[in-house]
């Protein structure tokens, strides 16, 4: 079977990849692949037939690929190597390296000799081993068994040799390799501990970054050039549970990034970290986001009025203490458009001058779970056009909401100590905001009806405040909202009919107000919703049968009269229904016991709405008969 795209004449390539994307869904025989009579190599430097399913033997015509070197022309040189990974050793590598050492015409004599003495070291499956032992040493993907075979030598050449998936597991790397001077790239040693380059005059190659069991790492002597220093550093999602070396200051003044995030680093971080770092723009240090609950292992141990050399773009650091202070050398940061401070322990106020600095290039600021303390400027002028996310949610501020001016999508003020009305003119402030998180503070007054404006709005969270009055009542179809979490205020009215038009609607929370009058009939519009509660209220009337569509229901600790409807009963997706605390008959509907003996969690559930022993007594001879009315059925 041959390739279209092969089957041309191949003019003046300097490199030809036929790897895993190209040749995939089958099987080829090299004969096919690379037809000797269609191809004409003139030029090829290069070529990498990795990860496909090829077999058969390597065509004798691919050594033909000229390149230039001080020999002549009726010689080649082999100066690139790679075959690795799914290629059927067996009947090629044997097969081939023997033809070529026969084709004197076409290798160097020398190179030719070098070949058959890298052979002998190849796992031989004609050989001890079995078929059988071959085919799992295939599907293991591995060739090699003996050494390394120090005739690599010879290929003066070679630039560029491909290991990977061989058994090198209780095999040394040679010492000879440091002799093969034109050697350019090694490929895969994943399991290599210790490397040490000190001394020689070569460019550090970016791919040390693939090194990942690497420990040791000595690069000094090397006269490295600006050119082969790398510009990035990224340590991040490892399991590294030391110290940060303070040999991390000593890289090159051109390193831009640092990434030292997702790790559970411990010990000091100090200023000798950074002494050289003059260019970096972006800096990430911190263990796992979800330590909240471990100790703070690592610490930013530096002096309070220290400036660093460099001026960040991004800074990010989580779990990690840097407090109390929020000491000069953040605020010498004034070219910031992200800051990310999760769980610092600066327990300070954010300067004011700082803020107003970075106002013009600001697009994230999250200082969340931290103890940050204070209260934010009035100032009706303060302009953030690029912000995008503002997270001050789990810390210590006070005062008023933040009259800031910015086109943010998210704004999350949780868990605070901020006081007063939100602004009447909210929805102009912030009018492509999606999702607002104002719970748990000590904001009151009446919720303005401006945020029935804010048609981007998905989520409302105003919950645990000392809000009170009437809710908004001008929601439109337009509106995105989502969720809308108004519990634990002071709330009262009716519960607005025009929330039925609220299409997207999934969770309403209403819960610990006081709200009265009837469940809205408007709701059952909201088609989507799956989780109502509005329990402890002064709810009456009776329970609309529509409400049983949600998973989760609570209407306990109101004043709900009549049965519970029938629909309720007949659902199969109700996960939780609380109905306690009412004033509802206690008359059990007809097919409730064939429904708790069917859904557990539904037991649960009805066990809520009993609240007397007498009912619950009742419910278990329900549950009786009903099992009784089950086995003579099937009689």
């Amino acid at each position: 079977m041959a390739l279209a795209f092969v089957t041309k004449t191949v003019l003046m390539f300097a490199r030809l990849k036929v790897s895993a994307a190209a040749i995939a869904g089958g099987f080829f025989y090299f004969e096919d692949v690379f037809a000797q009579s269609n191809v004409n190599w003139f030029t090829v430097l290069e070529l990498y037939i990795a990860q496909n399913h090829l077999n058969g033997t390597i065509p004798l015509y691919l050594q033909r690929a000229k390149h230039d070197s001080p020999f002549s022309e009726k010689h080649q040189v082999i100066s690139r190597i790679s075959l690795s990974m799914k290629f059927d050793y067996r009947s090629c590598i044997q097969q081939s390296l023997s033809t070529a050492v026969k084709a004197k015409s076409i290798c160097i004599e020398e190179e030719r000799k070098a070949l058959a003495s890298f052979k002998q070291d190849f796992t031989d499956p004609s050989d001890s081993t079995t078929d059988k032992e071959w085919d799992e040493l295939a599907y293991n993907k591995s060739c090699l068994g003996r050494k390394i075979n120090p005739s690599l030598l010879s290929l003066k050449h070679l630039h560029y040799l491909d290991l990977s998936c061989s058994n090198f597991e209780h095999i040394h790397i040679p010492n000879f390799f440091e002799k093969l001077q034109t050697l350019s790239w090694i490929f895969n040693l994943i399991s290599l501990k210790r490397l040490d380059l000190n001394s020689n005059s070569f460019d550090a190659p970016e791919e040390l970054g693939n090194l990942k069991s690497l420990e040791y790492l000595d690069l000094s002597q090397l006269g490295l050039k600006d050119s082969g220093v790398p510009r990035y550093l990224d340590l991040s999602d490892n399991q590294m549970n030391r110290s940060i070396p303070q040999s991390l200051g000593q890289l090159s003044k051109l390193l831009i990034r640092l990434d030292l995030f997702w790790n559970s680093w411990e010990g000091n971080i100090t200023e000798a970290h950074f002494i050289n770092l003059t260019n970096l723009k972006r800096l990430s240090i911190g263990p796992d986001l979800d330590d909240r609950e471990k100790p703070m292992s690592l610490i930013f141990n530096v002096s309070y009025d220290w400036v660093p050399p460099f001026k960040l773009f991004q800074i990010v650091i989580t779990n990690c203490n840097v407090g109390p202070s929020f000491g000069v050398w953040l605020q010498s940061q004034t070219e910031l458009a992200d800051i990310f401070f999760y769980r610092t322990g600066i327990s300070d106020s954010i300067p004011e001058e700082w803020l107003l600095k970075l106002s013009s290039q600001l697009e994230n600021l999250d200082l969340s779970y931290s103890q940050f303390r204070g209260r934010f400027s009035s100032n009706k002028w303060v302009r953030f056009p690029n912000l995008d996310t503002i997270s001050l949610a789990h810390n210590q501020f006070e005062g008023p909401v933040p009259l800031w001016s910015t086109n943010a999508s998210y704004f999350d003020l949780e868990s605070n100590l901020f006081s007063g009305p939100i602004p009447s003119n909210f929805d102009k402030l912030m009018p492509k905001l999606k999702e607002m998180y104002l719970s748990e503070n000590h904001l009151n007054g009446t919720i303005p009806p401006s945020i029935c404006n804010m048609q981007d709005l998905k989520i409302i969270s105003l919950r645990s405040n000392h809000f009170f009055g009437k809710f908004p009542h001008a929601w439109s179809s337009e509106s995105h909202i989502r969720i809308v979490d108004a519990a634990y205020n002071n709330l009262f009215g009716n519960i607005p009919t025009s929330m039925g038009e609220l299409n997207s609607l999934e969770i309403l929370k209403l819960n610990n107000n006081n709200f009265g009058g009837q469940i809205p009939d408007s709701l059952h519009n909201c088609s989507v919703l799956k989780s109502i509660d509005l329990g402890g209220n002064k709810l009456s009337e009776s329970i609309p049968p529509w409400i049983g569509r949600s998973k989760s229901i609570d209407l306990s600790s109101n004043f709900l009269e009549g049965e519970i409807p029938q629909e309720i009963c007949s659902l199969t997706v109700l996960g939780t229904l609380n109905l306690s605390r009412n004033q509802l008959t206690s008359n059990i509907p007809s097919i409730v016991g064939s429904t708790l003996l069917l859904k557990k969690s539904w037991r649960y559930a009805y066990f809520q709405f009993f609240d007397d022993t007498k009912d619950k007594v009742t419910l278990a001879i329900a549950l009786k008969v009903a099992r009784l009315q089950r086995k003579f059925h099937h009689v």
